[in-house]
């Protein structure tokens, strides 16, 4: 009993969906016309006219997105156009012509948001004080940072990435840390200082344990706090981390 009654179930849900899609189309809104087309099952008397429906309109949907994402791509707005070619590839998995434009268009938008950072990084490496007395003198994560705004710099939020000499990633264990590290060290640097167009970092660096293994350091600004009261939250920090955290190095 219970079977055929998912059965009932399921081809109703199914004759609801094939209404809406159909609903949707007569108003042009492909996305969820498809969408809806898609959740009509084989049983369904109309199941051959939803996949036709299918088959007819990914084509005019796919042109309209590109087209779209083209557009605000023109207009620098990277971002939208990313938007809009992932959710296309929900409805349209592994298309080659999404997948390009979606790769060039993030290409795009990681050129942007670097350029319009306040405070970048000049260079991140490991720093060995001293080979035997670790303890004492132990080997830092090093970040030079440039001040490229107009204002002074107070305080600084520093996200580090490591990794081991054939470039894989490591978890970065500070010295004094009894937790076995994060794979994202977010080090604070306060009372910097840093003028406008200064740099900072040269005499200063993050412990690490006398274990760390890191050969390679990667850093990025998280945010800044300046004297004026104001703070920046660096837009390009969550696209660093999703291109290189847990990631091997190229």
């Amino acid at each position: 009993m219970s079977s055929a009654l998912d059965k009932i179930n399921s081809l109703n849900n199914s004759r609801i969906a094939f209404n809406k899609a159909e609903g949707f189309l007569k108003n042009k809104d492909l996305v969820n016309a498809i969408k809806e087309y898609k959740n009509v099952i084989p049983d369904d008397q109309n199941y051959e006219k939803a996949k036709e429906q299918i088959t007819n309109n990914v084509k005019q949907y796919k042109d309209q997105v590109l087209k779209n994402a083209e557009d605000s791509a023109n207009a620098k707005d990277y971002a939208k156009s990313i938007t809009l070619l992932k959710e296309a590839a929900l409805l349209i998995p592994n298309d080659s012509d999404l997948a390009v434009k979606l790769s060039g268009y993030e290409k795009q938008l990681g050129q942007k948001l670097v350029a319009e950072q306040l405070v970048t990084v000049e260079s991140a490496k490991i720093v060995v004080q001293d080979s035997t007395y670790k303890s004492l003198y132990p080997d830092m994560i090093q970040v030079i940072m440039k001040n490229s705004s107009q204002k002074t710099i107070k305080a600084l939020k520093i996200g580090c990435l490591g990794y081991d000499k054939n470039g894989y990633p490591l978890k970065i264990k500070t010295q004094y840390n009894y937790s076995g590290g994060d794979y994202e060290f977010v080090g604070n640097a306060t009372d910097v200082n840093i003028v406008a167009g200064g740099t900072f970092g040269q005499n200063n660096g993050f412990s690490l344990d006398e274990s760390h293994g890191i050969s390679k350091a990667l850093a990025c600004v998280k945010s800044a706090e300046f004297y004026d009261g104001t703070t920046w939250d660096n837009p390009y920090y969550e696209y660093w981390i999703d291109q290189y955290k847990e990631k091997p190095l190229n």
